[in-house]
Order: structure tokens, then sequence, then C-alpha cells
């Protein structure tokens, strides 16, 4: 009688009348296949390159990666807000005159370090609500001088020459707005600012995000095309890098 040994590796376990016994998987793939496969999905291959081969995430300066750190990580270590109390005085008036003030408020401070700022992903948002309060309130004398003439028109009086008045209202009044329409202008301006900023932050930050730093040659770069126009494997400094990204949102001008 002659016996045959089984020589296949034991890889799952099942259980047959009863008896437990293992038997070899015919739906496992070998390590080195897995391995193999998850070496190629760490990142597409960009278009005319070999599908089996992966990107080279070297410095093309120094052909290294040791010191090489993704943009947004740098970005991310380099910025840190706080938060904290401040106090402030000053002088007030009262019924009783001019009166002392004391107060605290919280304030929120942002320090970044000079690397991460030169590689910002776009430019700073400018507030408009400050102008547009401000605009409003100088507004006020002329609104008043507005009303006031046109009082005068209804019930013009006898010895005032109403073409005259009028000329001289209108430019009273335009000289008392100038200042309010100058502060609202601006803050149209920079509303059209954000606004065009906003518009193109999602193109901008999908070449941003891809981008790379070599601490030690101070270069950014782009393993691979990630976008029409966006040269790969090439070496820019971070005011170029920055120039580029900002150029992918459309707003490298503003």
């Amino acid at each position: 009688m002659t016996s045959e040994i089984n020589h296949t590796t034991p890889t799952r376990q099942s259980r047959r009348n009863g008896v437990r016994w293992i038997e070899t998987s015919h739906h496992r793939e070998p390590a080195q296949a897995l391995l193999r496969g998850n070496r190629l999905r760490r990142g597409a291959t960009a278009a005319g390159q070999d599908a089996t081969v992966g990107y080279d995430f070297n410095c093309p300066t120094c052909q290294h990666d040791d010191q090489v750190q993704s943009v947004p990580a740098i970005r991310a270590s380099g910025t840190a807000t706080s938060f904290g109390s401040d106090y402030y005085s000053g002088v007030g008036i009262g019924p009783s005159g001019l009166v002392p003030v004391f107060g605290s408020t919280t304030i929120e401070r942002t320090r970044s370090t000079r690397l991460a700022q030169s590689l910002a992903p776009e430019p700073a948002q400018r507030r408009t609500g400050k102008l547009i309060l401000l605009g409003l309130i100088l507004s006020m004398p002329a609104l008043l001088i507005a009303v006031a003439a046109v009082i005068g028109i209804v019930e013009p009086h006898k010895d005032v020459s109403v073409p005259l008045y009028i000329l001289v209202c209108m430019g009273y009044v335009f000289s008392l707005a100038t200042p309010s329409l100058l502060l609202l202008t601006a803050a149209v301006l920079r509303r059209r600012r954000n606004n065009r900023i906003i518009r193109g932050r999602h193109a901008a930050r999908s070449v941003w995000n891809a981008g790379y730093y070599c601490h030690r040659c101070g270069y950014c770069f782009w393993p691979y095309a990630v976008a029409p126009g966006i040269p790969a494997q090439q070496s820019f400094s971070p005011n170029d890098f920055r120039r580029i990204v900002w150029s992918a949102g459309d707003y490298a001008n503003i």
C-alpha cells in the first residue's frame, strides 16, 4: 500500500463530515503579486508612461528622496494658530464728561514660517466688513444734506434761484459723499477679488496638493504632470512654484 504526501501549503481551514482539516485556498494571490500591485496603485501613471513604472519621488536636482516632503505637510507643520486674551484702555464720553474705559478681548494669532508663507496655495482673503460699515457711517451727513435739499426744492424760498440751489446742493452732497463712495468702491473691489480666489481654489488646490519640496536643495517639483501645462520632474523655487499654482487658479495677477 502506497500513500501520497500532499506538499501544498495550508492556508485555510474548513470542516467536512465533522472532521477539521486544512486545504489550499485558490482565491488568494501570492504575497509578491499583492506587493507588486500595491506599488503600482500608489500613484496612477501619467499618459504615455509604462503602466508598470511608478512615479519617481526623487528630487530632480539632487536625485535623493530622504529630504523630500509634500507641500501640504510643510504648510501644515509651519503654521500655528493661538488664542488668548488682551486688554485695552482708553477714554470715553459719559454724562459727566470724559471717563476712563478698560476692557478685555479675545484675540487670534496665526504664525507661519517663511517657507510655509512662500508655499501658500492662494492669496489671503481681504475683509470687507469694516470698509462697508465705515462707508455707511460716513454717508450719513451726505444723506441728511440730500434730504434737506429735497425739502428746499419742494418748498423753495422766494429769493433763491431753484437751479442754482440744486447745483450748489449737488456739489455739497457729492463732496460729503466722496469718502463714503471711495470706501464702498474699495469694498466692492475686495469682494470681487475674494470671489475670484474662491472660484479658482479647486483647480489650484489640485495642483498644490501634488507638489513636493526638497529640504536639501530648497526646490519644489511635481513627480508627475497633474494638469496640462504643469511640468513634471523639474525643479522650481518656492516663489515660482507658488506662481504656477496661482496661475492654475487664475488669480496669479491679483
